[in-house]
C-alpha cells in the first residue's frame, strides 16, 4: 500500500472512532441543570417578612423551638450593654444557605421564651420594603408617624412606627447633626428629625 493511502485510511479511521465516541457520550440533561439553577436562585433570593412581634415564624414571649429545615440554628452566648453593666445572654443564631439572619435572644438557658430578636440582614424586610441598609428618607417616607429616640444607657439612636411598634429601628449613631443638650437627662429622648441626615442608614432591627 503507497504511504499516502495509508495516511488517508488512518485519517478515515480516526475521524469513524471519534464518531462513534461522541454518539456514546452522555448528553448533559439541560431540562434538570436549569431546574437546578432556579431553585438555587430562589434560596439566596429568599426575603423574610418582618412582622409585629415575629418573623419566619419566631414571636417574642413564645417559646423557642426550631421551625423551618431549611435554615440552620447555632446555640451561643452574647454579651449586651445593660442599665446594670455588661450582660451575657443565650441565643440562637438563625442562618440560611447566603448567611446570617437574626440572633433570637432566649430569657435564659432554662427559660427558653424568647425575649427579643436581633434582625442583621437586609433580607429581612417589612411589607413596605424597610430594612437594614434602608436610609431614614426611606422610613419616613413610609411611616408618617414615625418617631426617633435616644438611649443614652445603650448610646443609640432608633426610629419607629406605630405600625410595628414592638420594633425598633437602630441608626447610624455618626449620621447625628445635633445638638448632646439634653439627651442625657432621662433614659430616652425625643430627637427632631432635622437633626439627622435624612441618608442615615438602619444598621440594626429589633424585634421586642
Amino acid at each position: 500500500m503507497k504511504s499516502g493511502d495509508k495516511f488517508i485510511l488512518t485519517t478515515i479511521t480516526l475521524l469513524f472512532l471519534y464518531s462513534c465516541s461522541q454518539l456514546t457520550k452522555p448528553k448533559e440533561n439541560i431540562s434538570d441543570t436549569t431546574t437546578q439553577e432556579k431553585l438555587e436562585k430562589v434560596t439566596i433570593d429568599k426575603e423574610y417578612l418582618i412582622e409585629e412581634k415575629s418573623i419566619e415564624g419566631f414571636k417574642t414571649e413564645d417559646i423557642y423551638s426550631a421551625k423551618s429545615s431549611e435554615l440552620t440554628y447555632e446555640e451561643k452566648l452574647r454579651a449586651f450593654q445593660t442599665d446594670e453593666g455588661i450582660d451575657t445572654m443565650n441565643v440562637v443564631s438563625v442562618s440560611d444557605k447566603k448567611g446570617k439572619l437574626f440572633d433570637i435572644v432566649l430569657y435564659d438557658k432554662i427559660d427558653k421564651r424568647i425575649q427579643k430578636i436581633i434582625i442583621e440582614s437586609d433580607r429581612c424586610k417589612t411589607k413596605d420594603r424597610i430594612s437594614i441598609n434602608s436610609t431614614l428618607n426611606d422610613f419616613t417616607k413610609v411611616y408618617s408617624d414615625f418617631s426617633i429616640e435616644f438611649s443614652y444607657i445603650s448610646n443609640s439612636f432608633w426610629v419607629n412606627t406605630k405600625k410595628l411598634n414592638s420594633e425598633n429601628f437602630y441608626l447610624d449613631s455618626e449620621c447625628y447633626r445635633g445638638s448632646q443638650d439634653g439627651l442625657y437627662d432621662s433614659d430616652m429622648a425625643i430627637v427632631n428629625l432635622k437633626d439627622f441626615d435624612k441618608n442615615c442608614k438602619i444598621s440594626e432591627i429589633i424585634i421586642f
